[in-house]
């Protein structure tokens, strides 16, 4: 199936593309965009290798490599359903806003983008790995972007961005992830806090805080 692009499913029906979805040339170029609260199943190792945007409904991942690329793995933008299939999916570079990600495990290479928008919202995601860089938006109200994980969550040579750190506030706690089901290991790398915040992490989650004292982390 040549070109990638927009493919549309109304509710209650279910599509299933068995053919190959290549890069297409025109703009978006290797880009498919999910449309329409009905499901779309992958049934075949494809070849678009920029974007999955998963804007509304389901897609499902009909078969192992469904999302293996011409030379790389495409970017996911999930303010939908991703099901995964039960299969262990690595992307370079993880976005979305009250979307869901299920039914497998997910590794982030490059960018987990859940800020910048000026917006807060969580983004569901089943057992995940992060490398790179984790952007979130903050508010003064203490809410916050946030991943909810069901399952286990492993920071590895993460650093967080808090892109409005202004609207930190030292009343609130602002919590970036929680897990359902699993832990938390690893640590951030590095973080861009204003003075006397902190990041604390527990068992179950990772949050943020204001201290202005002596602290003392022990991982």
């Amino acid at each position: 199936m040549a070109g990638g692009g927009r493919i549309s499913t109304d509710e209650g029906t279910i599509l299933t593309v068995n053919g190959v979805i290549i890069n297409r040339v025109a703009t978006p170029e290797g880009t498919l965009i999910k449309d329409g609260q009905g499901v779309l199943v992958l049934g075949s190792t494809n070849a678009f290798s920029t974007l999955l945007n998963v804007a509304e409904g389901t897609v499902v991942l009909g078969k192992e490599g469904a999302l293996h690329g011409a030379s790389k793995p495409p970017a996911l933008d999930v303010d939908g359903i991703l099901d995964l299939g039960t299969y262990s999916v690595a992307t370079p570079e993880l976005s979305g806003a009250g979307g869901t990600i299920s039914n497998g495990t997910l590794s982030v290479t490059s960018a987990t983008l859940l800020g910048g928008d000026e917006a807060v919202a969580a983004l569901a995601v089943p057992t995940t790995a992060l490398s790179g860089t984790l952007t979130a938006d903050v508010e003064t109200d203490g809410t916050c972007d946030r991943l909810n994980v069901a399952g286990d969550l492993t920071l590895s040579g993460v650093s967080l961005d808090i892109v409005n750190g202004a609207s930190l506030r030292g009343s609130h706690v602002y919590t970036l992830a929680q897990c359902t089901g699993g832990t938390v290991s690893g640590m951030f790398s590095g973080d861009n806090l204003p003075e006397n915040w902190h990041v604390e992490y527990f068992v179950d989650r990772v949050q943020i805080s204001y201290f202005a004292g002596m602290i003392m982390t022990v991982k």
